[in-house]
């Protein structure tokens, strides 16, 4: 495989993991983010919920201080005139519909009653009512006392904000006024919140009591620890579109009691789209990312690659030369060989060290050849030299052997002489 397919699948393969790992751990870390903007929300909701409920409780708390503090309402408590007690009842009931009034003297007597004449029933129940544990701690409190209360009737729970409140006639206690607001499925309360907050929020009784050591602010927030342990499963498991986040906020009675439960849903459209689209865009970004990133390997292995391709191209010239022919590869200037040198890097230092050798290799072989051509020429001499020195030797030789075979061929010589 060549080095720009293996520089091209290693950049490829390194800005992948990089942006699948990256993505991964940033869908993650978005993911938890909008998980806890989920717990906050209902956090907030659930702290609006308790003030607005609280506020409901006041409201009616007030109302019922309002009657009690009524000049005539005090006289005629102590008098015990049912007609004039009931005709002030009634007028002061339009202020809040749905609301049951009794009034009681120091001897916890009945002695008024009006509100919801529309049911009967319903009426007619809340007045045969053994006395709830509200009304006799109002019997015995010189202050006024509020909370929810779950009412028996029947076959029937009803819900209702009570309070009860003592009427006091210059210091002496003349008797007790009892108001309860009857509850619907959808009290104005759940209609306040769901247009003021856009959530869906249900009332509805606890079948189980759970009695609490106390009844102080505290046990009436929302518990972060419990309900986001609670929460986290629930937003794992309803994350659709469609589903909804809930939590049943407690509401106590007089006694510390759970009787009742505020149910605050959150549907999880917008935290479930959310997430999606941050997968989305996350995933859209990687995919960017590697595109441009391999973009940019790819030219970046491009410039690396050519200024090699060219060294590589200079290497196989130099490293086919015939070092025996080299007389002819120069003076067809096959040496003359270069590299454009461009670059301030290693690469360039490297294209400028070979083109140096290159010319080294040029100047030792060009004073090669020149040697070489000096004793060609000086060979040729000696040659030359030789020749016609062999040929003036020869005559006088040639003679010198003819008298000596003469003088051989003479009978007079001594054997030493002819030795």
């Amino acid at each position: 495989m060549k080095l720009r397919y293996k520089l091209l699948i290693a950049f490829f393969i390194t800005t992948s993991l990089t942006g699948v790992s990256t993505t991964i751990f940033a869908i993650r870390y978005f993911s938890s983010v909008i998980h806890q903007e989920a717990i906050d929300n209902m956090e907030k909701y659930t702290e609006v919920a308790r003030l607005v409920y609280n506020s409901q409780l006041d409201e009616l708390k007030n109302f019922t201080l309002s009657i009690a503090a009524n000049r005539g309402f005090q006289l005629f408590t102590q008098l015990k005139i049912t007609d004039k007690l009931e005709q002030i009842l009634h007028s002061q009931s339009q202020e809040f519909k749905n609301c049951h009034i009794q009034v009681f003297d120091v001897n916890q007597i009945r002695i008024a009653e009006t509100g919801i004449e529309y049911n009967v029933v319903l009426q007619s129940q809340l007045a045969d009512l053994d006395p709830t544990p509200l009304l006799q701690q109002s019997f015995i409190h010189e202050h006024a006392l509020a909370s929810i209360e779950s009412l028996q009737l029947g076959q029937n729970t009803a819900l209702t904000l009570s309070v009860g409140v003592p009427i006091f006639d210059n210091s002496n206690r003349v008797g007790t006024l009892l108001v309860r607001h009857i509850l619907s499925d959808t009290p104005e309360f759940n209609v306040t919140l769901e247009k003021m907050l856009g959530i869906k929020v249900s009332l509805q009784t606890h079948q189980m009591e759970q009695v609490v050591p106390q009844a102080d602010d505290s046990a009436m927030d929302f518990s972060s620890l419990s309900s986001a342990n609670w929460l986290n499963s629930q937003f794992n498991q309803n994350l659709k579109l469609g589903e909804y986040l809930s939590y049943n906020y407690p509401l106590y009675d007089i006694e510390h009691r759970v009787v009742a439960q505020l149910g605050i849903h959150v549907r999880t459209d917008q935290y479930a789209t959310a997430i999606q689209h941050a997968i989305i865009n996350l995933l859209s970004l990687m995919a960017l990312c590697i595109t441009v990133t391999f973009i940019l390997a790819y030219l970046m292995a491009h410039s690396i690659l050519k200024p090699l391709r060219q060294l590589l191209l200079g290497v196989e010239s130099v490293g086919s030369h015939d070092f025996l022919n080299s007389a002819q590869q120069l003076a067809n200037g096959a040496w003359h060989h270069t590299l454009p040198v461009d670059r301030n890097d290693e690469l360039g230092k490297l294209a400028q060290a070979f083109s140096l050798m290159a010319q080294h290799l040029q100047h030792s072989f060009t004073a090669v050849e020149g040697r070489n051509r000096e004793l060609q020429q000086l060979n040729q001499l000696k040659d030359e030299f030789l020749a016609n020195t062999s040929h003036e030797l020869k005559t006088p030789i040639q003679g010198i052997v003819g008298l000596a075979e003469s003088l051989l061929d003479h009978e007079n010589l001594l054997d030493t002489q002819r030795n």
